[in-house]
């Protein structure tokens, strides 16, 4: 399948690089976890490994691995307006990257952000194949970045005519400081509109087999026997 990201403007084009694959975000604090498990493993007294880390879920690592991710093409500053009870934010260069919209949000603000919503200008248009529209997210799995950003899903099979679109986002209250260029802003996910329908099935043998075989290996028992490798380029 073909993703495309069409430039907004000129400017664009020449200035602000287009999403990239997610898997060139990994975050360093998870890169830095070691697979300690693998070389000293330490169990509990039920017989269950206890020094287990998130390097061994590979579903998280698809997570931060999945479709594409735009990057901040700028440093951005954020500094606390005291007197006005406010904030004030600063970037060097243009296209312009964020903006604020205060007192049109019908967003209950949580109380560990700031009460204001925030815009990404998105630079770059999705265009995905016929019966695909892209999810649009923060960073999964990444709490460690100073903002949240919102979620949507855009069928943009159909759409991609907006010539710079915005996203909404929330900055984290007590947030001072520089957000560097190249920050992950936002995640782009490819899926396939498909119509579902709901079954349920209760608890049985087969259901105690799959638990007994899943729990049958200290660890990568799902990478080893069900996990697929997914490739974004």
């Amino acid at each position: 399948m073909k993703i495309t990201f069409i430039a907004s403007s000129k400017e664009t084009e020449k200035f602000v690089a287009p999403p990239s694959p997610s898997k060139e975000f990994i975050p360093e604090w998870y890169t830095q976890q070691k697979h300690e498990y693998k070389k000293n493993p330490r169990f509990n007294n039920l017989g269950k490994l206890d020094n287990a880390n998130l390097r061994m879920c590979m579903p998280f690592l698809d997570s931060l691995t999945c479709g594409y991710t735009q990057k901040t093409w700028c440093d951005i500053y954020i500094e606390r307006d005291k007197e006005n009870e406010g904030i004030k934010f600063y970037y060097p260069v243009s296209p312009a990257i964020m903006a604020i919209r205060k007192n049109t949000s019908t967003v209950q603000y949580p109380k560990e952000y700031y009460p204001f919503e925030f815009v990404w200008f998105d630079e770059w248009i999705t265009k995905t194949p016929k019966g695909y529209s892209v999810l649009i997210t923060h960073p999964l799995n990444r709490m460690d970045l100073p903002f949240t950003t919102m979620s949507g899903i855009i069928d943009s099979d159909l759409y991609h005519h907006a010539p710079s679109g915005k996203l909404p986002f929330l900055i984290k209250n007590e947030f001072e400081g520089l957000i560097p260029a190249g920050t992950p802003m936002y995640q782009i996910i490819p899926i396939k509109r498909d119509n579902w329908e709901k079954t349920v099935i209760n608890h049985n043998k087969d259901s105690e087999k799959r638990h007994f075989l899943q729990n049958a290996k200290f660890w990568e028992f799902y990478k080893t026997n069900f996990w697929q490798k997914k490739r974004f380029n």
